[in-house]
């Protein structure tokens, strides 16, 4: 049965290629749509885990990250002179964009953080570093780490110095460990003095990362410090992990609906090649019906020529998705998951196996003795 399925695709040439590259166009489409939801899920994976215990002190009203929020420094200074916060892993934060988002959805393509020296891991979590020094503190005030991104972006490694703004050179003392997350690959590390200055925003921070003391509680904190400053609002790991995932909903519904209407049309479009092709096998299958082929062969025959069609069309889409990935963005890795390829794989066989069904249902209702008259 499976040499006659071949036998009808090879028959075929023109149709089963056109029907071949259809498939791989949607199982492309799929897996580099897939692609762009996991790497989104995994940035935000990412987000939180720099967070664990900490919160976020910041102008009310403003989004994760905090970007577009402006504290008085004083602001900051007092609340890490408190004795519920633990100041060793606590700072005070200063963001200033230097490359904007492509899209208004992420993060900065580059961004300088300014921050206690010594206190990078407050803000960067565990990162390691691949080369030179993991902290600011012991420097000079030109001195700065990059994340893996923000390093590719200026081409640089340590020893190198860059150029924010003009007349203003700063040398490279390290270089991070490449983390996953934006907040951390795209940034440029640099001390909150050199910051301030650098981007004319002396006196003030963006935001202030807390973590509390032992004895201290997070909602203890959170409650006394939107109590005393009405402007401002503390958030917590899981309100930021809300707001980010609430920020998700509408892209996540979008590409969703995308997938959903890829896949019906793959499946259309398989399943009318192969009605054309049971119809024109009539006389063929009525034959075989004649002298004596069971309907389940003929069944078995239209499946096995919709599985092969499919599954060589996702081979290839998935062969596509590699230089596609780059193309649109999204890291090979990302779009090339295990989830994504387990998940396409299935979607392949559904595509073959829905598609194959009304054709197959077609040709067991070919009559052996109106099939042999059909011209």
């Amino acid at each position: 049965m499976l040499d006659v399925a071949l036998k009808n695709i090879t028959a075929r040439k023109m149709r089963s290629g056109l029907t071949i590259l259809g498939v791989l166009i949607c199982v492309f489409l799929i897996g580099i749509i897939s692609g762009l939801a996991n790497g989104m899920e995994e940035d935000l994976a990412g987000d939180v885990a720099t967070l664990g215990d900490k919160m976020y002190f910041e102008q009310k009203g403003t989004p994760y990250p905090p970007f577009g929020s402006t504290l008085n420094e004083s602001i900051s200074d007092q609340l890490l002179a408190g004795d519920e916060v633990d100041v060793s892993e606590s700072t005070g934060i200063l963001f200033s964009v230097i490359e904007p988002p492509k899209n208004p959805r992420e993060t900065a393509r580059v961004f300088a953080v300014g921050l206690t020296p010594g206190r990078e891991g407050v803000y960067i979590g565990d990162v390691g570093v691949s080369a030179g020094s993991d902290t600011l503190e012991g420097t000079t005030g030109n001195a700065v780490l990059l994340g893996s991104s923000a390093a590719d972006h200026f081409g640089a490694g340590v020893g190198d110095e860059i150029t924010l703004r003009p007349g203003a050179s700063l040398q490279v003392v390290g270089v991070l460990d490449q983390a996953d997350t934006a907040n951390t690959d795209n940034a440029v590390l640099m001390s909150m003095g050199s910051a301030q200055a650098l981007f004319g925003r002396e006196g003030s921070v963006s935001a202030v990362i807390l973590t509390p003391a032992d004895g201290h509680s997070q909602e203890e904190i959170e409650a006394d410090l939107e109590a005393s400053f009405p402007n401002a609002e503390v958030r917590t790991e899981t309100e930021i992990v809300d707001e980010l995932d609430a920020s998700l909903a509408t892209p996540r519904t979008i590409l969703g609906m995308i997938n959903t209407v890829v896949f019906i049309v793959t499946i259309i479009i398989i399943m009318n090649v192969m009605m054309m092709s049971v119809k024109e096998k009539t006389r063929e299958i009525g034959t075989m019906r004649a002298i004596g082929a069971k309907r389940s062969v003929v069944i078995l025959i239209i499946f096995y020529e919709t599985l092969i069609l499919s599954v060589i069309g996702g081979v290839l889409g998935l062969l596509a998705i590699i230089p596609g990935s780059y193309i649109v963005g999204a890291a090979a890795t990302t779009a090339l998951s295990r989830g994504v390829l387990i998940r396409v794989a299935a979607l392949v066989l559904l595509m073959g196996g829905f598609s194959g069904l009304l054709p197959a249902y077609l040709a067991t209702r070919v009559s052996p003795l109106e099939a042999l008259r059909y011209e």
